[in-house]
């Protein structure tokens, strides 16, 4: 297709690069076409869309595909994305191509730029430690990172979930830097949660584990969530608090 380098060549433009989108979801990109021909009488233009796979096409319509433009005029055209309930998490591209509707041969064609529509599975989160082990002198205070992705623009909320009889059942523990907050699609966000002795005065290790959590904050018992990895955690008592006789 024509690059847009004759007098006569249309430009076209998108608003943007990238689409993220969840199944059973829309989205509506906007394209700027313009009329380079400066005839006064002016002339149609139709806008149409060329996905990379071309039997992704029933998902694309376009408002007002064909319209009349004077002189040099420029008119937005909304193209809506409709991603059906069933369909599977998949990357591909799509551009959207402007002709003159009474002579769409190949010289009156301009494409856009390409753009990217990412289809992700809606639970997809994920949430990854930084560490497998946490060892704890009592009375101290030890800080773990934990990276987590969102699968779309998600109000996002992580605590930990201890795993054991012990004190590490006590959230207590367990205290997280702004559990609460937005994230964007594909864009990693850390969480620092500070682990911290609730009640001094430990008489003896103990011995647990804990993982983080990061699920759908206005959503909680959605399905949309994530569990870490097990972290294995250790209280060690100084010396100076043990029983006699404890090693």
């Amino acid at each position: 297709m024509n690059a847009g380098g004759s007098p006569r060549a249309w430009t076209i433009a998108a608003a943007t690069t990238c689409v993220d989108l969840n199944d059973d979801d829309t989205a509506v990109v906007s394209f700027k076409v313009t009329n380079n021909d400066v005839r006064p009488e002016g002339r149609q233009g139709t806008v149409r869309v060329l996905p990379s796979a071309r039997q992704l096409g029933w998902w694309f319509t376009v408002d007002r595909d064909t319209r009349t433009f004077g002189a040099g005029a420029t008119e937005e055209f909304r193209v809506t994305i409709t991603i059906p309930a069933d369909a599977m998490p998949s990357t591909f591209q799509f551009v959207c191509f402007v002709f003159a509707t009474n002579n769409p041969s190949a010289d009156t064609v301009v494409d856009s730029d390409p753009i990217t529509v990412m289809v992700r599975d809606p639970t997809s989160w994920t949430i990854v430690a930084d560490v497998g082990h946490v060892d704890l002198m009592a009375g101290e205070s030890a800080m773990v990172s934990f990276t987590v992705t969102a699968p779309g623009c998600s109000h996002a909320a992580v605590r930990m979930v201890p795993i054991g009889e012990s004190v590490g059942t006590d959230l207590a523990w367990f205290t997280v830097d702004r559990p609460t907050r937005t994230i964007s699609a594909g864009t990693p966000e850390r969480f620092q949660v500070t682990i911290q002795e609730p009640h001094p005065g430990a008489e003896s290790p103990t011995f647990t584990s804990f993982r983080g959590e990061v699920f759908k904050a206005d959503d909680p018992g959605a399905e949309a969530r994530a569990l870490s990895a097990a972290i294995g955690f250790a209280v060690q008592v100084p010396e100076s608090r043990r029983s006699p006789g404890e090693v």
